[in-house]
């Protein structure tokens, strides 16, 4: 149950990221809530399956270049994307660059408002008093 949970969590933060990258950018549409839907999945196996591969291969440009040819693969994945959902067009390279930087950036900003909610349930939980009324600090 948990492991649905977070599959589904992600694919909402990419789905969110997907929907802005196509109102920012122009050359990036999407034709229903369908499309964004598949869109976003697609992107995230993508991203999940072929991506470490991309990057194990690629590893000694991305180690000359200090990570910046990541982008490349990143753009490469999210421009793909555009040619296999129907419904979800990519225009050209320049706006899938620029959709998969705000993917990137906005999914990181999500993820993070994420884990800071959680913890912080979770340390409110974690509360506890000593006999004596101070804080227990558990570890």
């Amino acid at each position: 149950m948990e492991a649905m949970t977070g599959f589904l969590s992600r694919w909402l933060i990419l789905t969110l990221s997907v929907l802005a990258a196509a109102h920012l950018v122009p050359g990036i549409e999407y034709r229903g809530v369908g499309a964004l839907l598949a869109a976003s999945l697609l992107l995230g196996l993508l991203n999940a399956v072929v991506r470490p591969l991309l990057v194990a291969l690629s590893l000694p440009l991305v180690i000359v270049s200090f990570g910046l040819f990541l982008l490349a693969i990143n753009t490469a994945l999210f421009y793909i994307t555009g040619h296999f959902v129907r419904g979800f067009v990519v225009h050209s390279w320049t706006a899938a660059f620029f959709g998969s930087v705000i993917c990137s950036a906005l999914g990181v900003v999500l993820r993070g408002l994420r884990r800071v909610s959680s913890s912080t349930i979770t340390l409110s939980a974690n509360r506890r008093r000593a006999s004596d009324g101070h804080r227990v600090i558990d570890i």
